[in-house]
């Protein structure tokens, strides 16, 4: 492979999104028209973009700068290393988050979208952490969680109700608070009210 080849690899996850430059865009496509082999790989980008192929990519580059490193310029690869990885998982998070209400027979939609904000009021404050997706885990599976709720429910107080949720997300790329680096998770979220009262997260994790 290249050196034509290695720019125009780490360029394409850029490029398959269109959040590249029109200079960049060009200089892909030109090179596209005559590497059969990055031109395979661009047409395996556009057929699957999920977790395995983000991990892929960040292998490939690591491993790609892991051999300019015996040259002298160290420093600027490893710049260029952190730009592209960061590139990367940016280009991730433009995916917009799938929402899932479902049917429910008991909350109305703006009964779960408050409770949804709150759930997201939480996971942003997780940092570096990318959102898939949120969807209600049914009437029936809410009904029998109440009891759940209640024994985590402050002294004195006794919840009416319970909502419960499912959630996909992918940790940092590089993990930290406790995250595995780059991985995704799938949680559930629990979430009570009392009579007439607002909804509270109670707690999160793995169902």
């Amino acid at each position: 492979m290249d050196k034509k080849c290695d720019i125009i690899q780490d360029l394409l996850p850029l490029y398959v999104d269109e959040v590249c430059s029109q200079a960049s865009k060009e200089m892909v496509n030109e090179h596209l028209q005559m590497c059969s082999q990055c031109n395979n790989i661009c047409q395996q980008l556009r057929l699957d973009t999920n977790e395995e192929i983000l991990n892929e990519e960040k292998t490939g580059i690591v491993e790609r700068y892991r051999r300019k490193l015996k040259g002298k310029r160290i420093r600027a690869v490893l710049l260029a290393v952190i730009i592209t990885l960061a590139a990367v998982f940016l280009c991730s998070n433009i995916r917009p988050v799938v929402i899932d209400l479902g049917i429910s027979e008991i909350y109305s939609e703006q009964e779960m979208n408050d409770a949804i904000d709150l759930i997201k009021e939480e996971f942003n404050s997780w940092h570096g952490c990318k959102l898939y997706s949120i969807s209600y885990a049914g009437d029936d599976y809410s009904r029998k969680e109440l009891e759940y709720c209640n024994t985590l429910a402050p002294d004195g107080i006794t919840y009416a109700e319970a909502i419960v949720f499912r959630m996909s997300f992918r940790s940092p790329i590089f993990g930290g608070g406790g995250f595995n680096s780059n991985f995704r998770y799938d949680w559930s979220w629990y979430l009570a009210r009392t009579e007439n009262g607002e909804w509270v997260v109670l707690t999160w994790g793995v169902p």
